[in-house]
């Protein structure tokens, strides 16, 4: 099978999907989109007597679409502009590339099965719409206003208990190193402008007091839900992400039959076939909904736990996920062949190979602008 990975340099995700799929003898190919225009360049011709022909050429990559059999759409950036074009022609190079680029994945839309669909994946990455229909499917959800009036918010705010959150996270760099926007808490007697308030709009909610978190992998129809011990640190009480994944002491559980299938039509209403559900626990083991992460990371999970086979898992979804006849016969060699079939977190990180890679990457490839975030939201 063949498998292309629109990605970034750096993401570790599609650098040990496509080392795994290699090595069960497919042919993984990772597509560094930032590498537009300036090193990569690209073509695409139809007419009334020929259907759209297309081809990209760059670094390492040189690709027509024809025989792609799946296309795991793993957080590629925004095409990378060169730094010697007029500053005032900049926005609109920038506006072609990127629209150029939005017409390319429309094209590639029915040439191979998507990982997400791209039609679906464009509308389930909204916060408030995923708020929607997990309410819609019986799921709990906070109380949330997403608002810039200063007077709701302050309204809102002064009820007391509330945290604010970001539509996508942020990051801020400098010479003493990369800040990340996380969830923070909200007290009333904090003071915010007008301005402030107004200027750009935010997710404010009620905090729910928390027993624990689980962190619920959707892996086309196969859940791997894990528990995330959150609560005994500070720093992790009401965000996770802020501990090394050790510190959360991951371990496999099972949902409630209830929860999972709720979990199950949520997502068949997005339309995903992979996400990452980040659900939290009350005391009274009332199961909250929080979001939905639709590239979502999850070998972190196997890096705390290796119990949790987080790597093969996906890659057998991810064969599971290509045209039927293709998936049946690949899953049935994997059955009786699985030492040759199976990879780990330990085995492809930190090796001299995945070194190697990393830094092949670095010395032939473009890297994202991270004025424009951290995925692939501008296309």
């Amino acid at each position: 099978m063949k498998f292309l990975i629109p990605t970034q340099v750096y993401d570790t995700h599609a650098l040990a999907v496509a080392a795994a799929l290699n090595k069960r003898g497919h042919e993984a190919i990772r597509w560094f989109v930032a590498d537009f225009p300036d090193r990569q360049t690209a073509s695409v011709i139809m007419s009334n007597d020929q259907s759209p022909e297309m081809r990209v050429h760059g670094p390492r990559f040189s690709e027509t679409f024809e025989d792609v059999d799946v296309l795991w759409f793993r957080r590629p950036t925004i095409p990378t502009v060169p730094g010697n074009i007029d500053p005032e022609d900049y926005p609109f190079a920038m506006q072609e590339n990127c629209a150029f680029y939005q017409s390319v994945w429309s094209l590639l839309v029915d040439r191979a099965s998507w990982i997400n669909p791209y039609r679906e994946r464009r509308l389930a990455k909204s916060k408030l719409y995923q708020l929607r229909l997990a309410r819609e499917t019986g799921l709990s959800i906070p109380r949330t206003l997403a608002s810039n009036e200063p007077a709701v918010v302050r309204a809102f705010l002064a009820e007391g208990n509330k945290i604010y959150k970001p539509f996508r996270i942020c990051e801020w760099s400098n010479e003493e190193g990369t800040a990340l926007l996380q969830t923070a808490a909200i007290s009333p007697e904090q003071v915010f402008s007008d301005h402030a308030l107004q200027a750009a709009v935010g997710i404010y909610q009620e905090r729910i007091h928390k027993k624990h978190e689980l962190r619920v992998n959707y892996f086309g129809g196969k859940i791997i839900a894990v528990q995330l011990e959150s609560q005994g640190n500070s720093k992790s009480a009401l965000d996770w992400r802020a501990v090394a994944p050790e510190e959360l002491a991951p371990r496999q559980v099972d949902l409630p039959p209830a929860v999972e299938a709720k979990c199950h039509q949520l997502m068949a209403r997005l339309g995903l076939l992979f996400g990452c559900i980040d659900l939290m626990v009350t005391p009274d083991d009332d199961y909250v909904f929080l979001e939905v992460n639709e590239m979502g990371q999850f070998l972190w999970i196997e890096r705390a736990n290796p119990d949790i086979r987080m790597l093969d898992a996906f890659c057998d979804f991810l064969i599971r996920s290509a045209p039927p006849q293709l998936a049946q016969a690949e899953l049935a060699n994997t059955s009786t062949n699985t030492s040759a079939n199976t990879s780990s977190y330990k085995s492809t990180f930190g090796t001299a190979e995945y070194r190697q890679q990393l830094s092949d990457d670095e010395a032939n490839h473009a890297r994202r602008d991270p004025a424009y975030g951290l995925a692939e939201y501008y296309i």
